[in-house]
């Protein structure tokens, strides 16, 4: 459930079976997983949001996948790091950027949820994430670097905590609206 294997049980017996929970709370460090996610171009572009919050589109999206131009992000999970986001070598200042805020806090209530199993009273640390992403293309360029990029940062969390492809495209989505989360080269996107 959090990206390693879970324990078999050697005793059937209650008073030796492990905590999964505890045990998670407990790890210090997730991955690193690195991920590469090519840039889409929009043919149909969708226009405004009927959902501010979870970021959904009015109107369908049609676009084609560019699989020569990554984005190829590794990202590390662990209670010794703050957030922090380099792109190309250059540090994001994350106070100018609430997108990347959103995401990581989002990621964050998800893992809570799965530690948690509804034990208010778990004493949760707090996890940074760590996320380095290069190029092969120029960044704000209209070449949908930005969904490029927080489409890798969300499926890199989802493989880091085994999150469902609908929590990955919400932590996407988070980021940057048009993102599309496959590896298909033509994707029609409706709004459901």
């Amino acid at each position: 459930m959090f990206g390693r294997r879970q324990m078999q049980k050697p005793f059937e017996d209650a008073s030796f079976a492990l905590d999964i929970a505890h045990m998670v709370s407990c790890l210090d460090e997730y991955g690193p997983v690195e991920v590469e996610v090519p840039i889409n171009i929009a043919l149909i572009k969708y226009w405004g949001k009927r959902d501010e919050d979870l970021i959904l589109p009015v109107n369908s999206s049609l676009s084609l996948n560019i699989d020569a131009l990554v984005a190829r992000t590794r990202v590390r999970c662990s209670r010794s790091v703050t957030d922090s986001v380099t792109i190309n070598g250059v540090v994001v200042d994350l106070d100018k950027s609430k997108r990347f805020r959103r995401c990581f806090d989002f990621a964050r209530d998800l893992l809570k949820k799965q530690i948690e199993h509804g034990d208010t009273k778990l004493n949760l640390p707090t996890y940074g994430f760590e996320v380095s992403s290069s190029t092969n293309f120029p960044v704000a360029a209209g070449l949908a670097s930005s969904a490029a990029g927080f489409a890798a940062i969300a499926i890199a969390i989802g493989q880091l905590f085994e999150l469902s492809m609908t929590e990955v495209s919400t932590l996407a989505r988070l980021g940057a609206q048009n993102v599309v989360i496959g590896s298909f080269s033509i994707v029609m996107w409706f709004p459901v």
